[in-house]
């Protein structure tokens, strides 16, 4: 292991002395936010998986999302990311206004406010399709499709 690159963070082995001895942490540093310094660790029983979780975070990163601090993402967390980050640049302004944006914020986010992305599952989408149906639509006055 040779010296590392600017920017590409801190790289090192646990003590005796902070619990979970021996384990290897790879820290990403994301500058300041807040006033308050935003540093990332992740953790393995190598060198190897310690950098993998770090490269697959600084990954994301650049894609254009961020996981939030201390948990997971949220369905709602992950489409608005969508929304703004891959859908946004890849439609035509109009399509994403009247289309895109208007029904990921009135209809996805609401339902999934508070269900993590890891939860995500058919059953859950099934219950979103039911409650749509439950739904009026603004114009017209009939319920909602799946």
């Amino acid at each position: 292991m040779g010296r590392r690159q600017h920017g590409e963070g801190s790289l090192y082995q646990r003590g005796t002395k902070g619990g979970r001895t021996g384990q290897w942490v790879a820290v990403a540093d994301l500058g300041y936010r807040n006033g308050k310094r935003d540093r990332r660790e992740f953790t393995g029983a190598t060198v190897a998986e310690a950098l993998a979780g770090r490269d697959t975070f600084l990954a994301r990163k650049r894609d254009g999302f961020t996981m939030p601090k201390g948990r997971p993402p949220t369905v709602s967390e992950w489409m608005l990311h969508w929304l703004y980050n891959v859908a946004r640049p890849s439609v035509e302004a109009t399509t994403w206004h009247r289309s895109y944006r208007q029904k990921t914020e009135d209809y996805i986010v609401p339902y999934f406010a508070h269900t993590p992305l890891a939860d995500l599952d058919e059953e859950a989408i099934e219950g979103w399709h039911a409650h749509l149906g439950t739904v009026i639509a603004r114009r017209g006055g009939q319920p909602l499709s799946a």
